[in-house]
C-alpha cells in the first residue's frame, strides 16, 4: 500500500555544514527508539523531523541541536545521565541552550543556570540560595531531585571543607565522576 505524501515541510536540523554527532549519541538514540518500539518515522513525527533526518541522526551524520535533543530525550524517556553522555565535552553554551529548551520547571532551570554561570559549574547550596533567590527548602528539594536524575553530583571542596554541588555534564568532566 502506498504511503500518503505530505506537503508539510519539516524543519531543518542543520544550519550550515553538517556536524558530526557526539560519540555514542547515534547508538543511544537508535537503541532508545527501538526499546520504545518506535520506527524512525514515528520518532520523527513526535519530534518534528522527517524519517530521513532521524536516519542521519542515528548514523552520526548530524548532531541534534539542544532544543531538538531536549524533545528527543523527552519522547524517548532518556535519563539525565544518558543526556550527559551525549553532551560529554559540550561547550557550556550548549548546556545553557539545552536547559532553556528542556521541559524542566522554571525553578529547576534557574538552579541549573546558576550552576552553569559559575566558572567550574560547582557551588555550595548556600551560594545557590543567594544566587537564585529561592528558599532553602526549595533549593534542597530541587537539588535532591536533580541529584537523583543524574544532572547534579556532590563533590567535596577541599579548600572550603564542605560539600558542593556540581553540574554533572560540565565539559571535561565525566558524568557521574566525583
Amino acid at each position: 500500500m502506498a504511503q500518503p505524501t505530505t506537503t508539510m515541510r519539516r524543519p531543518s536540523i542543520s544550519s550550515g555544514e553538517p556536524r558530526a554527532s557526539a560519540p555514542g549519541a547515534p547508538v543511544l538514540i537508535r537503541r532508545a527508539r527501538e526499546v520504545k518500539g518506535l520506527t524512525q518515522r514515528e520518532l520523527g513525527e513526535r519530534v518534528g523531523l522527517s524519517q530521513s533526518a532521524v536516519c542521519r541522526l542515528e548514523s552520526g551524520g548530524l548532531a541534534p541541536p539542544p532544543d531538538l535533543l531536549a524533545r528527543i530525550t523527552h519522547v524517548l524517556d532518556l535519563p539525565a545521565d544518558a543526556l550527559c553522555a551525549v553532551f560529554a565535552g559540550a561547550e557550556p553554551q550548549q548546556w545553557r541552550q539545552w536547559v532553556w529548551a528542556s521541559p524542566r520547571t522554571p525553578n529547576e532551570k534557574l538552579l541549573l543556570l546558576a550552576l552553569l554561570d559559575r566558572p567550574d559549574a560547582r557551588s555550595a547550596v548556600d551560594v545557590l540560595i543567594a544566587r537564585t533567590g529561592l528558599g532553602t527548602g526549595t533549593v534542597r528539594s530541587l537539588t535532591e531531585r536533580l541529584l537523583c536524575e543524574g544532572l547534579l553530583r556532590c563533590e567535596e571542596d577541599p579548600d572550603q571543607w564542605r560539600t558542593v554541588l556540581a553540574f554533572a555534564g560540565y565539559p571535561g568532566q565525566a558524568p557521574g565522576s566525583a
